[in-house]
């Protein structure tokens, strides 16, 4: 499986120095990836709901980031959300 971005949808900073990338791969899943200075975690999913679920139950991402990260996720749900 490739690890190839096809396009990058959030780069969210904590205070701490931690950062987390969401990220669409081009075999269409879902990566988040965590970093805090150089060592880094990736998740993978199918869809960016489940990507929410998961990094609930992270426990290498701070509270911080994951309020961040679920903010983002739910303004993109909104946004999707528009009838035509």
């Amino acid at each position: 499986m490739t690890q190839t971005v096809r396009r990058a949808l959030l780069h969210v900073y904590g205070e701490d120095g931690q950062q987390a990338r969401l990220a669409i791969l081009l075999d269409g899943r879902v990566r988040l990836r965590i970093q805090m200075g150089d060592v880094s975690h990736d998740i993978y999913a199918s869809t960016l709901e489940e990507i929410g679920l998961l990094a609930a139950a992270e426990p290498l991402l701070c509270d911080e980031l994951y309020d961040q990260l679920t903010w983002e996720l739910e303004l993109m749900a909104l946004c999707g959300d528009r009838e035509s």
